[in-house]
């Protein structure tokens, strides 16, 4: 809030960010050159994420906000993940961040190798003569888009990773982002694999969350910061029910780093109807 003037970030799809001012200015342009969407305030306004395509595919990027001048005053890239990055919320406590990925399930293990496993067969799909699918179980498409078997995981982040040595440089009130050679490559498109140490926190051969046709996210933070809680179908057959069930698992309050297993509860496992966060 400035001389009664409200300001939040906003973009229409694949614009540039800008900051509107409720009292009849002009908006104002905070990031741009960078095909940027969904930007989400931290929980403590001095930061805001959002995607962008300009590197990697969809990835998630961190912009850091001067609240007293209202301007944001550097750029940098917050995930490196082959399968690319959506659906990013900030945990309230502002330590980690939680995002979405359509990643092969039979890639497991730590980030890294995770990572690695799904740039290899991303390669192997892209280079391969045979754009022939095969799917032996359903669902297999929504809409206009094929799963190519893979599930849709959530992941988290340490909201203070950067990735490389991607740099900003500040004109005025905007910020353009300058491509760093340091930067990890698109799978098959460069010499630098993807390196990242997002965590899968729902591994395994089920969409989490589940298929939305809109709105909410189907998936939220503890307030303390502590759990998430999102939406998964466990059926045999998934394709013949509509048992979304809520499950809840712990982040862990070391920044999302642990990579020990976690015990997930369904806690709406008597309801066989659909539920939703």
């Amino acid at each position: 809030m400035a001389s009664g003037c409200c300001s939040v970030p906003w973009t229409s799809t694949w614009r540039p960010i800008r900051r509107p001012r409720m009292c009849g200015s002009c908006p104002q342009r905070e990031v741009r050159n960078a095909r940027s969407d969904r930007p989400r305030w931290a929980p403590d306004g001095k930061r805001f994420a959002f995607l962008s395509t300009k590197e990697g595919g969809s990835q998630i990027w961190i912009a850091d906000f001067d609240p007293a001048a209202g301007t944001v005053t550097a750029v940098h890239r917050l995930t490196s993940i082959a399968t690319e990055a959506g659906g990013e919320i900030w945990s309230p406590d502002g330590k980690n961040i939680v995002f979405t990925s359509d990643v092969y399930p039979e890639c497991d293990g730590a980030p890294d190798a995770e990572t690695a496993c799904n740039a290899k067969k991303l390669d192997e799909g892209s280079k391969s003569k045979v754009k022939a699918l095969i799917f032996d179980h359903l669902l297999y498409r929504h809409w206009n888009a094929y799963k190519e078997g893979k599930r849709s995981h959530i992941f988290v982040i340490p909201a203070d990773t950067r990735v490389g040595a991607d740099a900003s440089s500040c004109q005025g009130s905007e910020v353009r982002q300058e491509s760093s050679s340091a930067s990890p490559s698109r799978a098959g498109g460069g010499t630098r694999p993807y390196v990242s140490i997002a965590r899968d926190l729902t591994p395994g051969d089920y969409d989490a969350p589940v298929f939305s046709l809109g709105g909410q996210d189907n998936y939220a933070i503890s307030p303390d910061g502590q759990e998430l809680c999102y939406t998964s179908n466990h059926d045999k057959n998934p394709a013949a029910s509509t048992n979304n069930d809520l499950w809840i698992l712990p982040i862990n309050g070391d920044g999302g780093r642990a990579s020990a297993p976690v015990a997930v509860k369904n806690i709406t496992a008597d309801n066989p109807a659909s539920d939703s966060t």
